[in-house]
């Protein structure tokens, strides 16, 4: 029997320095709460998932907004975004040599990294805008998790298409999975297009994700990663 490993990265995956220590207990409760909202977890599919952040201050919500403009996660265009949802897909098989060469024991792995802001620890003292976060908070992480579960579903289908290929040579075998798996990425990649598009990056209903105005016009390249 032969491993096979192959990789397709989706989105971005951006330098950045670590969570600042203010803010990792808020960050370990996110961590939990997109576990949770992952759940079930389907058959041959594995999930890593993260939460990371940037801490944000100010004294009132305009000032909020400002630093999230300066601060938000940057896409591919270079535009600020102030919640960002990255993933990467990998899948690997073995071999079973019979009467044919087929595929067994797949396993399709989703790495995710869903960058959002945090309040500082001074910020949060003010209760007007305390209350204003956690509000816009909550529809932000929620859009986000969406994000999440798109590319939890295109994990599942990838494993559903690919984990009973069969052939008499293997070569071929493991071209039919790879372009199967590209050919599920194409369509996950429009999904969480289409998703953006019908939430406006999360303003309907949830919470205004870009950190700056949306465009007068859509862009003539396609989004990597999702906002």
């Amino acid at each position: 029997m032969r491993t096979i490993l192959v990789l397709s990265v989706l989105g971005l995956w951006a330098c950045g320095g670590g969570t600042p220590p203010t803010t990792k207990a808020a960050v370990r409760t996110l961590d939990q709460r997109l576990d949770d909202a992952l759940k079930p977890i389907p058959q041959g599919v594995r999930i890593i998932a993260r939460v990371s952040s940037y801490e944000i201050g100010g004294s009132t919500v305009a000032e909020a907004r400002q630093l999230m403009q300066q601060q938000g996660m940057a896409d591919g265009s270079g535009r600020r975004w102030a919640g960002f949802t990255r993933w990467q897909h990998s899948w690997r098989w073995e071999y079973e040599r019979l009467t044919s060469c087929q595929i067994k024991d797949a396993v399709v792995t989703v790495d995710l990294q869903v960058d959002v802001p945090v309040l500082s620890p001074a910020a949060m003292q003010d209760s007007t805008l305390r209350a204003w976060y956690d509000a816009w908070f909550d529809q932000l992480f929620e859009h986000e998790v969406g994000h999440a579960k798109i590319a939890r579903d295109g994990a599942r289908e990838i494993f559903q298409r690919i984990r009973m290929l069969q052939g008499s040579a293997c070569d071929d075998v493991g071209n039919r999975a790879n372009l199967l798996a590209r050919q599920v990425y194409d369509t996950f990649s429009e999904r969480q297009r289409a998703y953006d598009a019908s939430t406006r990056h999360g303003a309907r209903p949830a919470a205004t994700t870009p950190a700056t105005p949306p465009p007068t016009s859509p862009p003539t390249s396609p989004p990597r990663g999702t906002r």
